[in-house]
């Protein structure tokens, strides 16, 4: 059983204390003293708790807080899942309801700038069963409503663009809505497809339009997830994480035989279902550049460079996932070459990502809660902090961490449920 450096620290000074006075009242001084010694030893290395900004505590044993949304004023809006009580609520970080709109089973809210609030609703606890995205006003009445045809389709996120569109995370495709109920921009498939085929997703749980035009992608992946990032053209630009998990850490390798950079062109792909074009369901390439035959991710256009991407199968020097020039053995030469500043590196490996968001400095924050650690990635895939809240989770019984969400400032939204079936949603610093 793995045991935390503090509660070693607790334990040995007890046993310490105690030894200090023998029953038959002789004293043990070396041996408490050694104890004593060792706890005082281990304390320095003992790591400091993470802040906790808000702790809001919730008594009900039967819905739980699945995804929160902290608004401007500190309040917390809160999707309830459960089969019985779902909802969407807003509290105070005290615990005192300020709004409420029952009923649905939503894996997502949004609170508008206009005071109306934004919800993904899966179609459950009852019928019709129907999927939907809803604008709520004030007053719960739905102002706006965008219907799916099976519960297949439930959504997992909804964000409402600039341009009054709302962008729609669904189990296999993202798509973008217009007032109008038109679908007018679409990633993926929209079935499960083989890994690998170009657009494929696994399992996306949210995805957010940039302020450059592009989206930026979380896909939990099912052995491990990824984060990325997609132009309009739905080419992949930027990406952290691949679909390969290792709790041993490093990489994993990309897939494919490598080439001659630049010297093969991009893959056009096949078409689509009902005549679809392959572009209007993702095309992961880059011109210029040799295709890895994995998921149709080149190097080249996109980041200028055309150099071919393939992997040795254990990651380079365990900085997980590189493209590198040359043969497929990932020599170091061939990983410089491949890998200038500015280049396309995936050095993480993601276990649940939940949630991302894109920094003003270009940098991205990740929080993924299958391993409770927050990400900070830079633009050519660089991390330059890895952080875990699990402090903050120190000595309380969890159950169950739901979608963990960073916010820009650097704090995350935990919404856990304990071993009790109560819940808490903590606002904390790693």
């Amino acid at each position: 059983m793995k045991m935390s450096t503090d509660r070693l620290v607790y334990i040995w000074s007890g046993v310490a204390r105690r030894l200090v006075f023998h029953r038959s009242g002789r004293r043990i001084l070396s041996l408490a003293a050694a104890f004593l010694a060792l706890a005082a030893a281990l304390a320095p290395a003992l790591p400091a708790a993470a802040a906790v900004e808000t702790d809001y505590r919730d008594d009900s044993t039967v819905s739980h807080p699945y995804a929160v949304q902290q608004l401007d004023d500190g309040n917390l809006l809160i999707c309830r899942a459960g089969f019985l009580d779902p909802g969407v609520t807003e509290v105070t970080p005290s615990g005192a309801a300020v709004w409420s709109f029952p009923g649905v089973e939503a894996a997502s809210a949004q609170r508008l700038s206009g005071g109306d609030t934004l919800i993904a609703d899966s179609g459950a606890p009852g019928p019709p069963y129907t999927p939907r995205v809803i604008e709520v006003t004030p007053a719960g009445r739905v102002a706006w409503e965008y219907r799916l045809s099976s519960p297949a389709q439930a959504p997992r996120y909804a964000q409402r663009l600039a341009n009054g569109d709302t962008l729609i995370t669904l189990p296999f495709e993202i798509i973008e809505v217009s007032p109008a109920q038109k679908v007018v921009w679409s990633y993926g498939w929209g079935r499960p497809v083989a890994p690998g085929t170009p657009g494929f997703l696994a399992n996306p749980v949210q995805a957010v339009r940039l302020a450059n035009g592009n989206t930026l992608i979380v896909d939990q992946g099912f052995t491990g997830g990824r984060v990325f990032e997609i132009t309009p053209q739905k080419q992949v630009v930027w990406q952290a994480g691949d679909y390969l998990y290792s709790p041993a850490g490093g990489g994993t390798g990309v897939s494919g035989t490598g080439g001659a950079a630049g010297t093969s062109p991009a893959p056009s792909g096949n078409n689509g279902p009902a005549g679809v074009p392959a572009a209007d369901h993702g095309q992961d390439t880059r011109s210029a550049a040799a295709n890895n035959g994995n998921d149709g991710i080149t190097a080249g256009s996109a980041v200028g460079r055309g150099a071919a991407v393939n992997g040795d199968g254990s990651g380079n020097a365990g900085n997980g996932l590189k493209e590198t020039a040359g043969n497929g053995a990932g020599d170091a030469a061939g990983a410089a070459a491949a890998n200038p500043p500015g280049g396309f590196l995936r050095p993480i490996q993601l276990k649940r990502p939940t949630g991302a968001v894109r920094l003003a400095n270009g940098d991205t924050l990740i929080a993924d809660a299958g391993t409770s650690t927050l990400w900070e990635v830079t633009a050519d895939g660089q991390v330059v902090r890895s952080a875990s809240w699990q402090d903050a989770l120190a000595g309380l019984p969890v159950m169950n961490q739901w979608l963990a969400t960073p916010l820009s400032s650097g704090w995350v939204i935990l919404p856990v449920t304990m071993t009790s079936s109560r819940s808490r949603v903590l606002v904390v610093m790693p």
